[in-house]
C-alpha cells in the first residue's frame, strides 16, 4: 500500500489552507486532486493549487473531457515521489504568494 504524503509546506501555506488542516478532515474541507507517483506515492492536491500548474490543469481537463466522473486521479509513470513532492511544495508556495503585497520570500 502506498504511503500517503502532504506537503510539510501546508503549516505555512495561509490561513485558509491552516483551517482546513486544523480542522482534521481537511481531505473532506476541499476539491481535491489525487496525483500518483512513479513510486507509488499517493499525493492529495487542491484543486485550485493543483490549477497553478498548466501541466495538471490540462491533464486534469483531459480526463474530465474523456468522460470521467468522480475524483480524477492523475498518474505520473516518470516522477517519483521525491520530485513530486517538490513540485506540490512549490506549488503551495506560489499559491500562498502570488498576489500578495509581501515581496514574495526565496523558495
Amino acid at each position: 500500500l502506498a504511503q500517503v504524503r502532504v506537503p510539510p509546506c501546508w503549516a505555512a501555506c495561509g490561513p485558509r489552507v491552516r483551517a482546513m488542516v486544523d480542522k482534521g478532515s481537511a481531505l473532506e474541507t476541499f476539491d481535491w486532486i489525487k496525483i500518483i507517483s512513479a513510486d507509488g506515492h499517493e499525493f492529495f492536491l487542491d484543486k485550485h493549487v493543483a490549477f497553478e500548474c498548466e501541466a495538471l490543469k490540462a491533464a486534469y481537463e483531459t480526463k474530465r473531457q474523456m468522460g470521467h466522473q468522480g475524483r480524477i486521479e492523475l498518474k505520473y509513470e516518470d516522477i517519483t515521489g521525491r520530485i513530486m513532492q517538490k513540485v506540490i511544495e512549490y506549488l503551495y508556495y506560489k499559491y500562498k504568494w502570488t498576489d500578495t503585497r509581501q515581496p514574495m520570500p526565496e523558495f
